[in-house]
């Protein structure tokens, strides 16, 4: 009984660090985001911030670089988008979305090779993230001229049948 409430005491503690944690994030984060929810120059302004602050976990800090590169990306500002994407893997070599979103850069630049290789990264980083597979199978058909990347949206697809639309 008493390692039960002991327990009880320890998970609610826990989840009230978590809940002080999360209302501590910086307000940038809501700017911050790396879609089209906000305006590109907001998110480039916010995630500046962010990672000027100092204030963020490594982790978080490559998120933001990331985010602003998304964000470079819609601006149509692909060197700029590149570069962070460079800083977030470099930051975190094991981020996924950071291999998948250069290798959309180099997708946009008809860039087969290094799209391929980055979307193959981000795939081999977590093989339940389909998006990276799906976009491999449709950089290799663009290489090729062919439907060698096939295989791989078929096997995407078995992961999430909505990648790609």
């Amino acid at each position: 009984m008493r390692t039960t409430t002991w327990l009880g005491l320890i998970s609610a503690a826990t989840m009230l660090m978590a809940i002080a944690a999360a209302a501590e994030m910086a307000p940038e984060w809501k700017k911050c985001t790396g879609n089209k929810d906000v305006d590109w120059d907001v998110q480039i302004q916010a995630c500046s911030a962010l990672i000027k602050s100092g204030r963020e976990t490594k982790h978080n800090t490559a998120v933001a670089f990331d985010n602003r590169a998304n964000a470079w990306r819609g601006k149509h500002e692909n060197e700029r988008s590149l570069a962070d994407h460079n800083e977030a893997i470099r930051l975190e070599p094991n981020f996924p979305h950071a291999f998948f979103n250069r290798g959309n850069v180099y997708f946009v630049r008809e860039d087969w090779e290094h799209a391929i290789a980055d979307y193959s990264q981000a795939y081999k980083l977590d093989a339940k993230f389909a998006e990276p597979l799906y976009w491999r199978g449709v950089a290799k058909n663009r290489w090729h001229d062919d439907n060698s990347g096939d295989e791989d949206i078929a096997a995407a697809k078995r992961i999430d049948p909505n990648v790609g639309e």
